[in-house]
């Protein structure tokens, strides 16, 4: 289990707990203990994410994740994910394009893009890594 507390634009602390069920190795499920919903999490034989669902009332959603890599090292991940809010189905993509990686091949720099056509991206993730 684990606790998140989030504070947002001033607002009283809200605190959250939730709970981790694994029906096996690549499965597992994060359960909202205040009834925020539901993950159902399916990993990849390497551990990465395959799919993610998540209810909670009437809004349910699924999402996919396929990776392209070279020479060992992540190129791109596009997530698809399609969600159900009353009734009304919605289809979105997120197109994350690796453009620099450290000495261990994980990437320090990542373009985010709406498609994978697409050459203007909409934002750009720096991350810096320390190795012990």
């Amino acid at each position: 289990s684990f606790i998140v507390k989030t504070v947002l634009n001033g607002a009283e602390e809200k605190v959250t707990e939730y709970q981790f069920t694994w029906p096996d190795d690549l499965q597992y499920k994060i359960i909202a203990l205040n009834g925020e919903g539901i993950r159902d999490v399916e990993l990849n034989k390497d551990f990465t994410v395959k799919r993610v669902g998540f209810m909670r009332d009437s809004y349910k959603s699924v999402e996919t994740a396929k990776y392209t890599y070279i020479d060992d090292a992540l190129e791109q991940v596009v997530y698809e994910m399609t969600a159900t809010d009353n009734g009304e189905t919605s289809i979105t993509k997120d197109v994350r394009k690796v453009q620099s990686i450290d000495v261990y091949k994980n990437p320090t720099v990542i373009y985010f893009y709406k498609s994978e056509d697409n050459r203007v991206p909409t934002s750009v993730l720096f991350r810096y890594y320390e190795y012990y």
